[in-house]
């Protein structure tokens, strides 16, 4: 081990207690309170209270991946409230802060009014409005050239991956161009938000998304996840947890949160455990290595269903060390606190009361492949694999589709053809569609993209607002708010159960937008015949319907209920009732759509032989080790050259404007955290005994330098962050028009490093150093 910075860590970790109470019941001083909403109405003049017939109208929240069900509120055809739907089980009635939001996006003044063209180039272009069939006829005529020429040479860029039929119908269309270049875009933030998938396809086999069973767990061990506030399940995380600290049989859940800050996740558990930066896979180890010891683990789970827990002994006579071997004799407490800086005693509590709670659940995200493989070893030995309060893995649902196989790149953060593009004397993409992507603001390779952007010829953005990957399209085609269209997507629930939940539209467009997957019929349907052959819908909603046909052919589930009416589906179902099939079809689509969508509240536990697909039938725990062996983990020190002090960057993502690719909304910016006073500029927060020997104090404007770049932050002292780390929050500097968001705070993206996971190549968000200096 080398020498670690000379920080009194001992008085840090006692004020780190104190700083939990102080963040949460302390007063908070709301800086710049309310200052969007005044200028909002110094600026517009006030809307007229509407007065008419009141509706309200069950739809979905499209915001992000947890896809809560919602009521629209409307008079007169204004829509004026948005609450959570009670009857959906993904958030029973709750609603995040986007989800409030809904109201500032549909009716944000800074909307596109319509299709917009851009004429001239360089310093002298400038953007036109056209109408719609003008648009149409140049995008279409610009595809029907190309197709016949290089069909592949059309990209679709998706953002924000779902289970969306948005997602499968743009697939389709370009299967049916002839491109295989559909490519659902992650950037660097968004893997912060994911589940640990990687770990899940090695040790197991199997490409899925878990669900995290909190509501009957007795322990939730949360690895630097941040699930109460950016993950993609945030809504049904609260649920479940609710259920979880309420009065239950079996005792309330304990919640440990082990991660560098006071996030709102780590504020709402019963304790959190900094770490010194990259060191959670080995404090899991660590963990494991007190199971083992003290004989608490799973003992038929491990010897029956795990490989690579003892040594073993190949033909040759050669030895294998296993798991038990590596963790016992490399992962002491004392060797592991040394890394960690968790007290010895601290780790052989937390795994005594790990294992001891069963049934108990390690939760982490998509980061670092070896953390990941460490904190999933953890659910293997107790047992917690498809089990009730464990990690779950719900089966796909049923939809019915016409013929469709994704012959996709699914490259996700794959930018492989971002280099081809620029390194080849003629871009290999000759036209693109962006939709639900923004990588020149949110990517950390943004100047890759402008090189690549500027190669590509013919540029189409689905935007609803100008944003900065916008403004470098050739044509802007804006999409429909999910509050104005149809959509349908499949979600998991946390309890396993899967539920298809629908969205349509409450109210009529605002401006002329249009839903673009009915731009994608339209261009389908004036080039060729053997393309319009796979569109022969009328409209988005016809196939949103033929979806729900699948869900009628299955005779599985029922309209979205209450909690009570899922336990009589349950008990109904399980004795061998179906949908009844005398109301018809239609009956039945009506049914499902005015309840906001259908679930089948079953869930079938154990089924190890469909969650583990590995050939040997068995899950490995070797991974786990082998990714372990000879990493070195970073040291942060004083140079002796420069005398400067580098901390490791965490950048956080407030739950307001996280999966916003613009949030653009004053609602947003006034309700940033509900942890810290700071709204309305970008925050550095840095330990408080840091501060003081920086001589940095509250609100001190200082430059944050990494080897990419360097930008503004206002000095927040704090006693809630590991001394070896300093925090700032995602989703504010942007530098395209929009009333609240040109020129408000800092691009966090500007100075993160791009570096890459060395086994999946995926970005890594904790990888940057900084220096800190006064402005």
């Amino acid at each position: 081990m080398k020498k670690h910075r000379n920080i009194k860590r001992r008085s840090f970790l006692k004020a780190s207690g104190a700083a939990s109470a102080t963040a949460l019941g302390g007063c908070q001083k709301i800086k710049n309170v309310n200052k969007g909403i005044h200028e909002f109405l110094n600026r517009f003049e006030e809307v007229p209270v509407p007065h008419g017939i009141e509706t309200w109208k069950t739809t979905t929240c499209n915001l992000c991946s947890s896809s809560c069900g919602i009521r629209a509120r409307t008079i007169d055809g204004r829509l004026v409230s948005i609450e959570g739907n009670s009857a959906h089980p993904v958030n029973r009635g709750g609603i995040c802060p986007r989800g409030v939001n809904g109201l500032h996006i549909l009716y944000n003044p800074n909307r596109l009014s319509g299709p917009m063209k851009k004429t001239g180039s360089g310093d002298s272009s400038k953007w036109e409005r056209i109408s719609w069939d003008d648009a149409m006829k140049a995008v279409t005529g610009n595809l029907k050239s190309l197709r016949t020429q290089s069909p592949q040479s059309l990209m679709f860029l998706h953002g924000k991956p779902s289970t969306s039929l948005e997602v499968s119908f743009a697939d389709r269309f370009m299967q049916a161009y002839g491109s295989p270049n559909y490519i659902c875009y992650m950037d660097g933030h968004d893997y912060y938000d994911s589940s640990m998938l990687d770990a899940i396809y090695l040790m197991q086999g199997i490409n899925a998304a878990p669900s995290y069973d909190i509501g009957n767990s007795n322990f939730v061990l949360s690895f630097n996840t941040d699930i109460f506030e950016s993950h993609e399940n945030l809504m049904q995380s609260l649920k479940a947890y609710g259920q979880a600290h309420s009065e239950r049989p079996s005792g309330r859940c304990r919640f440990v949160h082990v991660g560098p800050r006071l996030s709102a996740s780590a504020s709402t558990a019963d304790k959190w455990i900094p770490v010194r930066p990259g060191t959670e896979g080995v404090l899991a180890l660590g963990v494991a290595h007190v199971i083992i010891r003290e004989d608490l683990y799973d003992y038929n789970f491990v010897n029956i269903n795990c490989s690579g827990f003892e040594d073993r002994t190949d033909e040759s006579g050669k030895t294998e060390r296993g798991f038990k071997s590596v963790v016992m004799s490399e992962y002491a407490p004392s060797d592991v606190s040394n890394m960690t800086g968790v007290k010895v005693e601290e780790i052989i509590r937390l795994a005594r009361d790990f294992a001891s709670s069963r049934p108990a659940l390690a939760v982490g995200n998509r980061t670092q492949t070896r953390i990941q493989l460490a904190v999933h070893s953890l659910n293997a030995l107790l047992g917690s694999i498809n089990t009730k309060g464990g990690i779950l893995f719900p089966p796909d649902i049923v939809l019915k589709k016409e013929g469709e196989k994704s012959s996709s790149i699914y490259g996700e953060n794959n930018t492989d053809f971002l280099s081809k593009i620029i390194s080849s004397p003629e871009s290999p993409v000759k036209a693109l569609f962006i939709k639900n992507a923004n990588p020149i603001y949110s990517s950390l390779e943004s100047a890759l993209w402008r090189k690549a952007l500027d190669k590509i010829p013919f540029k189409v953005s689905f935007s609803g607002i100008m944003d900065e990957t916008s403004s470098l399209c050739d044509m802007i085609l804006p999409d429909c708010t999910y509050l104005e269209k149809w959509n349908g997507s499949a979600v998991a629930t946390s309890e396993g159960y899967q539920v298809f939940s629908i969205s349509r539209p409450v109210v009529e467009p605002v401006v002329e937008c249009k839903a673009s997957e009915d731009v994608l019929l339209n261009i389908a349907s004036g080039l060729s015949p053997e393309v319009a052959i796979n569109f022969h819908w009328k409209s988005f909603s016809d196939y949103v319907e033929l979806a729900i046909e699948g869900l009628f052919e299955a005779g599985r589930g029922s309209r979205l209920g209450e909690e009570f009416e899922g336990t009589w589906v349950r008990l109904l179902e399980k004795a061998g009732w179906r949908i009844p099939s005398e109301g018809g079809l239609d009956e039945f689509k009506k049914t499902i759509i005015d309840a906001g969508g259908w679930w089948d509240p079953i869930y079938y536990y154990g089924e190890l032989s469909r969650v583990i697909l590995k050939p040997t039938g068995k899950f490995e725990l070797m991974p786990a080790i082998k990714s372990m062996t000879n990493y070195s983990f970073p040291e942060l020190t004083e140079t002796d050259e420069t005398r400067e002090q580098y901390f490791a960057l965490h950048v956080s993502k407030p739950a307001s404007l996280a999966a916003l690719t613009n949030p653009n909304s004053p609602w947003m910016l006034d309700n940033i955290t509900s942890v810290l006073t700071d709204r309305w500029n970008t925050w550095i927060e840095i330990n408080e005994e840091i501060a003081k020997k920086l001589g940095f104090k509250r609100g001190d404007e200082v430059i944050v330098e990494s080897d990419k770049g360097k930008i503004r932050a206002e000095v927040t002292p704090t006693k809630s962050i590991h001394p070896e780390f300093v925090s700032i929050p995602a989703g504010m500097g942007h530098v395209i028009p929009g009333e609240w968001s040109n020129g408000i705070g800092s691009n966090a993206a500007d100075i993160m490093s791009a570096v890459r996971d060395p086994v999946t190549g995926i970005f890594l968000a904790d990888k940057t150093k900084v220096k800190i200096y006064k402005a």
